[in-house]
């Protein structure tokens, strides 16, 4: 048995606070309270109870546009992305791009980044900085995806 904190599995399992509590209530996962306000979660037990609650780990991804000017940085801000994930400690599995004028109302990544979190398939949008997603509306995404139990994370990295 290994215990960690919460914030330590939230970190690791990419899921928030509300889904940990769920995982508890639901006896996802083993844990030890150890005060009123310190609970520590057994790590193996969620590894043990897996095929419980595969469907429920989200993934990481990856989301953002580029001009077609800026088409050939693609590989290098993927690249930079990925360094920036190993460097902290998590995996981006799966990108979408979107390659569009800044005028396009037109992003079919965008479309589909937005159906898979209604799908509850991502727990976390890592964007390369706060435009990627919306120029002027980045803290109606945070508010729109946390209902989702998706979180959004800014890299900035180019």
């Amino acid at each position: 048995m290994r215990y960690v904190s919460a914030r330590e599995m939230m970190n690791i399992f990419h899921i928030s606070r509300t889904t940990l509590n769920r995982w508890k209530m639901d006896g996802y996962i083993n844990y030890q309270q150890l005060s009123s306000r310190k609970i520590l979660y057994d790590i193996d037990s969620v590894n043990k109870k897996s095929n419980i609650i595969n469907n429920i780990i989200k993934k990481t991804v990856l989301y953002f546009r580029v001009t077609p000017e800026k088409k050939s940085e693609v590989n290098s801000i993927i690249k930079n992305a990925n360094n920036y994930a190993t460097a902290h400690n998590f995996s981006i599995e799966d990108v979408y791009i979107d390659i569009v004028t800044h005028r396009s109302k037109v992003r079919p990544e965008f479309k589909r980044l937005i159906d898979d979190i209604h799908n509850h398939d991502i727990g976390c949008v890592c964007v390369l900085n706060e435009h990627n997603m919306s120029y002027s509306d980045f803290e109606y995404f945070e508010k729109m995806f946390s209902f989702f139990e998706t979180n959004i994370v800014v890299l900035n990295v180019r």
